[in-house]
């Protein structure tokens, strides 16, 4: 039903779940569409030419409050003059719109990924369109790309691991921003799965079992104390100015050390760690608010062994993990955990192995696939699939119970279960 759109109607138009369009009662053609998540955009709707039959347009106008309501009346205006004269805005900008390189209109994108994604996405879908994707389509038409061009790309990169599966994903996501802006026709994406084949991608999922677990704890239980032992070629030239053996260790610093334990015990991403602070810290309810996690907000339960470490913990900075300056989170983990896991022998095993650990634990302890999944902060149920083979443990105990007593009964025996025959 039309309205007179002013500031307060904006402001109290909350979003429905769908997209919304509110005509206003004042000036036909104006309107204000309100987006599933609650984007405010003014546009204008008019038909180019002649009776009901004339095709409509519409020409989107800006964002509020980029633009304010009083800015949006006056383009309006101006705008549905110009149709009354003959002319077509939204047909000529689309023209416009096409006649852009690759190369341009990336940087448009670029921007609009800047401001809704994070900016490590940001960072990398940059590098793969400077360095795989504009020196061979910069300067074509996006709506002129062929899915040839598209798997040229791929083949060429064909030796390097993931990279064509990275570069076409990043691809794809700029043509499907690109049709939804107008760019390119309806459903046209050379780029898609559909059209450009993936290679097929091998998963590494790396598990530290129960001894590998136990021998993690006691390096670092060792590294925060005593300090880890140097490594040296005891028959070099300068071996006999090396420190005595009893003091040839170095002390990891705390805050490495207590990363690596809450990341073994919480299963949270290592920039969720890195970056927490203690304002985010509940110790009394166990549990951590993450602001801006790779999944948006999401609240990390905390287990016993990990509240105690919180607690006992050094407030010296404002964030749990301080850096080498106090006001400032601290980068990275690569140089302590490469230390910690050599002398604990898991050279093969990196930072994000403790996560795929920690769901492993659970799965293999019969939780659920939707509790994993709800403590990792996964956002799709496929993620957590992966380890749905460890799930099977417990059908597996349970399998080997009933197999059992049918074969005991099978065999005249009663009583309590046992184990067949040439089981091991």
């Amino acid at each position: 039903m039309p309205a007179k759109i002013t500031k307060r109607l904006v402001d109290a138009v909350e979003p429905t779940g769908k997209e919304a369009w509110i005509a206003d009662s004042e000036l036909p053609g104006l309107f204000l569409r309100v987006s599933k998540t609650g984007i405010k955009t003014f546009a204008v709707q008019y038909r180019y030419g002649r009776g009901r039959a004339a095709p409509k347009r519409v020409y989107t106008i800006g964002r509020y409050p980029v633009l304010t309501v009083d800015q949006a009346r006056t383009e309006s205006r101006r705008i549905l003059a110009e149709v009354r004269l003959g002319g077509d805005p939204a047909g000529d900008r689309s023209k416009q719109r096409k006649a852009i390189t690759l190369s341009d209109l990336a940087e448009d994108w670029l921007a609009s990924v800047k401001d809704t994604r994070k900016q490590r996405t940001e960072k990398e879908y940059r590098r793969l369109f400077e360095k795989n994707i504009s020196p061979h389509l910069g300067n074509r038409r996006p709506s002129d790309i062929a899915v040839t061009d598209v798997t040229r790309i791929a083949k060429a990169l064909s030796d390097k691991g993931v990279v064509p599966n990275r570069t076409l994903a990043a691809l794809s996501t700029f043509f499907g921003w690109s049709e939804r802006h107008g760019y390119v026709p309806e459903s046209y994406n050379p780029a898609s799965a559909k059209h450009a084949a993936r290679r097929k991608e091998h998963g590494r999922e790396r598990f530290l079992t129960t001894s590998e677990l136990a021998r993690l704890g006691a390096i670092l239980a060792e590294a925060e104390t005593l300090g880890l032992p140097w490594h040296v070629d005891e028959g070099g030239p300068n071996a006999k100015y090396l420190a005595k053996k009893d003091n040839r260790r170095t002390l990891i610093e705390p805050g490495a050390v207590l990363a690596i334990r809450l990341l073994a015990l919480t299963g949270a991403r290592l920039r969720e760690i890195l970056t927490l602070r203690w304002q985010d810290v509940d110790i009394e309810n166990s549990r951590l608010f993450l602001r801006d996690s790779k999944t948006g907000r999401r609240t990390v339960l905390l287990p016993p062994a990990a509240r105690e470490l919180l607690a006992s913990a050094m407030r010296n900075s404002e964030f749990v993990i301080p850096g080498e300056r106090p006001d400032r989170a601290r980068a990275d983990l690569n140089r302590p955990w490469r230390r910690i896991r050599k002398a604990a022998a898991l050279e093969d095993v990196r930072i994000h192995d403790l996560r795929h650990s920690f769901a492993s634990v659970g799965a293999s302890s019969g939780l659920g696939l939707p509790v994993i999944g709800a403590l990792l902060g996964h956002r799709v149920s496929q993620t957590t699939a992966k380890y749905a083979h460890l799930h099977n443990d417990p059908l597996r105990q349970a399998v080997e119970r009933i197999g059992n007593e049918i074969a005991n009964k099978l065999d005249g025996r009663e009583g309590d279960i046992a184990p067949l025959r040439g089981a091991r």
